[in-house]
């Protein structure tokens, strides 16, 4: 999801997009990464996918152009997000 930010310091086109992290390992992935030194960069940052990519491990990024759906924490949230899914369909 991008939407168009000004500022001030990056000029009139600019762009921001929004960051929706959802991280999905294959068990055995998980068994390896708490042996993988931390990178300086995952430190720095504070993103835990850092030390992968700095171990040779690929990770999948997507861009959607959608809006994301809210989060479900409630059977309210679950009535809403299915009216949402259902309107979207068409």
């Amino acid at each position: 999801f991008a939407s168009e930010t000004k500022p001030a310091s990056l000029g009139e086109q600019a762009l921001g997009i929004r960051h929706i992290g959802l991280y999905a390992y294959r068990a055995s992935f998980l068994k390896k990464y708490p042996s993988l030194a931390p990178s300086p960069l995952e430190t720095l940052e504070s993103l835990e996918q850092l030390r992968a990519l700095a171990h040779g491990f690929r990770i999948k990024v997507c861009m959607i152009q959608e809006s994301p759906l809210p989060g479900v924490d409630t059977s309210d949230d679950l009535e809403r997000v299915r009216k949402l899914v259902r309107s979207r369909q068409g």
